[in-house]
């Protein structure tokens, strides 16, 4: 092997890694995107679990930024973390874990209620899973063939 051919060998090498770099480095940017993406959605979440969706954006941003200035104090942001933990736990305490099972696919309609409560499809298991009201529940299904199994917590843990 002369040695231009070995040159020309080193030179493709070096031009596969370089292309390989710059495919891993458009992966890590795809990601990074798809995770800030995720994040805002979080926060539009937050807003609108808190009730401010319907404030001008003026007034959100106005709100946001006196947040940022008194978050300085570590005791306040703590108070914050424990009150927000309260409200989230606050909210599934009248829902039970549940997993619905119906004998045959239910139609459009019944999964319609299913989904507007709050359950979601398991296709591994091929069953519904969520919190909820039990008495809810069975108002939705009482015309359905349907198996709804109450979760104890301390035992699925």
């Amino acid at each position: 092997m002369t040695k231009s051919n070995l040159l020309e060998r080193k030179k493709q090498a070096l031009e596969f890694k370089k292309n390989r770099l710059k495919q891993l480095e458009s992966h890590v940017k795809l990601m990074e995107r798809k995770s800030r993406t995720r994040r805002l959605i979080e926060l539009g979440g937050l807003v609108a679990k808190a009730g401010l969706e319907e404030w001008d954006t003026n007034a959100l941003y106005g709100a946001f930024l006196e947040i940022k200035e008194s978050a300085e104090d570590v005791k306040t942001v703590k108070a914050w973390a424990h009150k927000g933990g309260a409200a989230f736990a606050r909210k599934n305490t009248n829902k039970s874990p549940v997993i619905v099972k119906f004998e045959s696919k239910p139609d459009e309609e019944t999964r319609t209620k299913i989904r507007e409560l709050g359950l979601k499809w398991n296709a591994l298991r091929g069953e519904w899973q969520g919190y909820i009201e039990l008495r809810v529940l069975k108002e939705v299904l009482q015309k359905e063939d349907v198996q709804v199994l109450e979760i104890n917590e301390q035992e699925a843990v």
